[in-house]
């Protein structure tokens, strides 16, 4: 894993668990865009 990959994953999850917090229905659909960026 690059270490491009590794902070892609940190800021992922990070951003997954802010969204969570405040808007559960958000995490949803920027799961759904981060996918779609893969």
């Amino acid at each position: 894993m690059s270490c491009q990959e590794q902070i892609f994953l940190w800021t992922h999850e990070t951003v997954k668990s802010f969204s969570t917090v405040l808007n559960p229905k958000l995490s949803l659909n920027l799961k759904n865009v981060t996918l779609l960026q893969l």
